[in-house]
């Protein structure tokens, strides 16, 4: 089924620049947050120095960016045809523990990054002079990668545990859904909320429990 997603995927991409290239589109710039599973986004890295407990970052929110490009392929009033997406985000943190009975200060870095690409199809429907809404969903692809680091901080260059970083590769879903009001430039702004669901997963650095 993962070879059929990438070619549907792959197929409505294509079908969506020629489609861009023959008429009008609709592009938006997306600006927002995104709040996953905690449990699927905290990571987990074995104890500085040799101590008893080891460190969690929770890295479940993070701020979105990302365009969106809609392109009618049929209907006048109510409008229905192709969507194409990319979204990314990305979180750092930094933050000090404290291990062993001397207290030994450990600072801990992690990265996190996230990058959304998805195609499917979507209505727009006029609501009213001024107001549109629209709903689109289809399948989506999620590259993700992670990185933490720890070292003390009376020597920074010293590691207190060996550097971790991990890479995935997801194929899941989406759902969005929008309301925009129309400018007098013909330009819209608006708000949106938008589902997903993927099987990334993060082998070596999630914690599972």
């Amino acid at each position: 089924w993962k070879d059929g997603l990438l070619a549907l995927i792959a197929l409505l991409l294509w079908a969506g620049v020629a489609g861009a290239q023959q008429g009008p589109f609709y592009l938006q710039a997306l600006v927002g947050a995104a709040s996953f599973g905690s449990d699927e986004l905290t990571f987990t890295s074995p104890a500085p120095n040799g101590g008893s407990t080891r460190d969690s970052v929770d890295l479940h929110q993070i701020p979105y960016l990302g365009l969106a490009l809609q392109i009618p392929l049929a209907g006048r009033f109510t409008e229905a045809g192709l969507e194409i997406s990319a979204l990314g985000g990305w979180r750092s943190r930094s933050t000090t523990v404290f291990v062993g009975e001397n207290r030994l200060a450990v600072r801990v870095d992690a990265d996190f990054w996230l990058l959304d690409i998805a195609a499917g199809l979507f209505v727009r429907q006029p609501i009213g002079t001024r107001w549109v809404g629209y709903l689109a969903a289809g399948p989506a692809m999620d590259f993700a990668s992670f990185r933490h680091d720890a070292a003390t901080v009376d020597n920074p260059v010293e590691p207190a545990v060996p550097s971790t970083h991990d890479s995935a590769f997801g194929l899941g879903g989406y759902v969005r859904a929008g309301l925009e009001y129309r400018l007098a430039d013909q330009g819209f702004v608006g708000v949106c909320v938008r589902a997903s669901a993927s099987n990334l997963s993060f082998e070596q650095t999630t914690d599972s429990g």
